[in-house]
């Protein structure tokens, strides 16, 4: 299976060139060693771009996997994807791998995997999972992980799954960070624990700006099931309630929740300037 299945766009950028995507091999990229990102856009502009560019840097720094393209061209790229696909709100996957001869850059418009309405107002369902991911500071392309978590989603008709490490300790879910509601503290797992993403980043900022505390601390999976509220962030989930986690049932609409997802969208719609 490969991420090219999912991508909608008509054309998408393999290396420095413009190429249709039915004429591409699409298992020629996604597997061996991979550094990416997942960016979001609406009305053809991109949210945050300057951050994820900034984690690719960051990934690439600590995995010691040089960039072969400055990260100028980068960005010049994914401006380029934009303009020469008729999408205007979406998401792009941009690839480095470094296990293909010559190495091998790409970059596409996914296909929409995006939390419906019912989802937001409702919460989601999720199960604990006890895996992690081996490198969570950087964002590898790990396809074994991977499969292991799809399928545990899959046969439990899940949204997501929410990983517990070794120490017992809530980490991250599979492409998602966790963030848990006690009263009106706000809680969510060091960050040397996790993927640093880049909602993550933001919802932190809120909650200071919206004066919410807000605290890194490690919980137990058995703690777990003492929060109040249990939400997920990420790129195109933005800010997800979650109801349940296995048996355990949560307020998918308490106030501090509701109050940080309305600051978020408020957020999004400054930055692409349509507020």
């Amino acid at each position: 299976m490969t991420i090219m299945r999912d991508c909608i766009g008509c054309k998408l950028i393999f290396n420095d060139q413009v190429l249709s995507k039915d004429l591409f091999n699409k298992t020629s990229f996604m597997s061996g060693i991979i550094l990416y990102e997942v960016i979001a856009f609406y009305n053809k502009k991109y949210l945050y771009l300057e951050d994820h560019l900034q984690r690719l840097e960051s990934s690439s720094k600590l995995a010691r996997l040089p960039l072969w393209i400055p990260i100028s061209e980068v960005r010049a790229r994914l401006l380029n994807l934009l303009e020469i696909n008729d999408i205007k709100d979406g998401s792009i996957n941009l690839v480095f791998n470094y296990t293909n001869q010559p190495n091998t850059f790409v970059t596409y418009v996914n296909k929409p995997h995006d939390p419906s309405k019912e989802d937001y107002l409702d919460g989601i369902r999720t199960e604990l999972h006890f895996d992690i991911r081996t490198t969570p500071n950087i964002k590898f392309f790990l396809q074994d992980f991977r499969e292991r978590a799809g399928k545990v989603i899959r046969e439990h008709d899940l949204w997501e799954v929410i990983l517990v490490d070794k120490n017992d300790y809530i980490t991250e879910a599979s492409r998602s960070n966790v963030f848990m509601i006690k009263d009106r503290e706000v809680i969510t797992a060091p960050v040397e624990l996790v993927l640093p993403g880049v909602t993550r980043k933001h919802i932190i900022e809120i909650c200071k700006e919206l004066h919410i505390p807000i605290r890194e601390k490690c919980v137990t999976h058995q703690e777990l099931k003492d929060m109040d509220a249990v939400f997920l962030t990420g790129t195109t989930s933005k800010v997800l309630p979650v109801r349940y986690v296995g048996d355990w049932e949560f307020n998918a609409a308490h106030p501090v929740l509701v109050q940080i997802r309305e600051a978020y969208e408020q957020a999004i719609a400054k930055y692409i300037g349509i507020a």
